[in-house]
């Protein structure tokens, strides 16, 4: 009789009857289990009897660990530009330097200093001559500057046109009965009636291009048309080396109740435009003119020998030229319809002839003020329309 103990573990027995395919597929069953067992005690269980000639798997001894090693890096020193950025003494630094650029700028922004747009020193050796412009002619050239000053009464602006030898600015100075240049030019302010027509002086069509000689001259009576204050006087000009900024270097007294002449011959008339018709043309500009009043811009169109002039004040009931100008601009009721008129279209070509006529009542169409007659005008040996003759029309034509 078999005892049913024994020291190794059960092992499943086949059925009394199995065919050899059946007896096959358990023994390998079994082999399956013993070889499960055999992991098991791998891992970490117990051992376990392994079957009767059967030695396992080969074992592998354990993997050494390599010894860990800590590696210590120096970092890199920090550029000497975060360094200096990020100490607390270059902020405060730079703090105190934006403030005080800021108050600089409120300071002058808003109780005075010099306006950044005028200076400009100039490089041709001039001390002083910190605002002198880079051209001769026109509004913004140096006579026309020195007039602007003269009107807003900046005294220090002007006299720094004149160069620093002071020759020429002790001449103006005397010119006008004044211990120096500044005093001259508070007094001249003073004089000034109209600002905003004072300091938009007309030159000459002569003056239109710049000078190509480094010396020219430009005079208040033969070159300039002067409205709302006084003449300044003749002035001569030279371009200095390198800035290439123009500055008076000489200076000459002209009389205060001057004509001014044009190049052709017409005295008063230095505005006189080159063009008959349109509103560029020498009508077009003298109903401009009456619009805004400029009495004297208007009666220098007419020729010098006074004739014209006079007709067109007494059509008007008026002593002279000027009183009607400002008569007519009283009845002008929109400026900016006035100054407008329309030509027909046959007075959109100059004329051919050098003479020619523009009624107010024929061929013109006038709205927002009174019709100002029928004028004749002459072609100028400069290459201006000037009028040269007048004839009253009915006021309702």
């Amino acid at each position: 009789m078999t005892d049913s103990t024994s020291n190794g573990p059960q092992q499943p027995q086949p059925p009394a009857e199995i065919d050899p395919e059946q007896l096959r597929q358990f023994q390998e069953f079994q082999r399956f289990q013993d070889y499960q067992r055999f992991q098991q005690a791998r891992e970490g269980h117990a051992p376990l009897a392994l079957p009767p000639g059967d030695t396992g798997p080969a074992s592998q001894p354990p993997a050494v660990q390599p010894p860990i090693q800590t590696v210590y890096v120096k970092p890199a020193p920090k550029p000497m530009w975060q360094i200096i950025l990020g100490s607390k003494l270059v902020r405060w630094l730079v703090m105190l330097l934006i403030l005080a650029l800021l108050g600089g700028y409120a300071y002058n922004r808003w109780f005075g200093g010099d306006d950044p747009g005028d200076i400009a020193v100039d490089s041709g050796g001039n001390k002083g001559n910190v605002i002198a412009p880079t051209n001769a002619y026109g509004l913004q050239g140096t006579v026309g500057i020195f007039y602007k000053h003269v009107s807003q009464g900046s005294d220090s602006r002007a006299c720094n046109l004149f160069a620093d030898d002071g020759r020429a600015r002790q001449k103006f100075a005397t010119a006008f009965s004044a211990p120096d240049c500044q005093a001259a030019i508070r007094s001249l302010h003073d004089q000034v009636s109209n600002v905003s027509d004072y300091e938009q002086v007309y030159f000459a069509d002569t003056m239109l291009k710049e000078p190509l000689t480094n010396t020219t001259t430009v005079s208040s009576c033969k070159d300039l048309t002067v409205v709302g204050g006084p003449r300044l006087g003749k002035f001569v000009l030279t371009k200095q080396s390198g800035s290439g900024a123009w500055i008076i270097t000489d200076y000459e007294a002209e009389p205060a109740g001057c004509p001014a002449v044009d190049s052709g011959g017409n005295k008063g008339n230095v505005i006189a435009p080159v063009n008959a018709y349109g509103l560029q043309g020498t009508v077009g500009t003298f109903y401009k003119h009456v619009s805004q009043g400029s009495s004297a811009q208007a009666c220098a169109l007419f020729t010098g020998d006074g004739r014209a002039k006079q007709k067109f004040a007494a059509a008007f009931s008026a002593p002279d030229c000027e009183a009607a100008v400002t008569a007519l601009h009283g009845q002008v009721t929109n400026v900016s319809d006035y100054e407008q008129p329309l030509f027909p279209d046959r007075m959109l070509k100059e004329p051919t002839t050098s003479v020619t006529e523009v009624s107010s009542c024929k061929d013109l169409t006038v709205s927002g003020g009174p019709r100002l007659g029928k004028f004749v005008l002459s072609y100028q040996d400069n290459k201006t329309w000037l009028i040269s003759d007048y004839a009253a029309e009915t006021a309702a034509c």
